[in-house]
């Protein structure tokens, strides 16, 4: 369920994810109902979730890149630092 505006997740999940010690990171709006017009109703669909408990953040650098209409869904990118074990 979206958050009450473009830039929000639903207050039920924030409260879920405060209650369990996780950080939803992107934050600004990656979809847009085309369906919606003349008043397009964006919202923060698509999540990257992390713990608060890391001492070292994992996720950095997340932005929303226009989709230029390919999509209804513009590209969320973001840095994940995790370690490959060599076998």
């Amino acid at each position: 369920m979206p958050g009450s505006d473009a830039v929000n997740i639903d207050e039920g999940l924030a409260s879920l994810l405060d209650i369990h010690g996780y950080q939803q990171h992107v934050t600004q709006s990656a979809r847009h109902d085309p369906c919606q017009q003349p008043q397009r109703r964006d919202n923060l669909l698509d999540l990257v979730i992390m713990s608060t408990a890391l001492a070292t953040p994992l996720v950095s650098g997340v932005n929303v890149f226009d989709s230029h209409g390919a999509s209804d869904n513009d590209l969320v990118v973001s840095n994940l630092s995790v370690m490959r074990h060599k076998p």
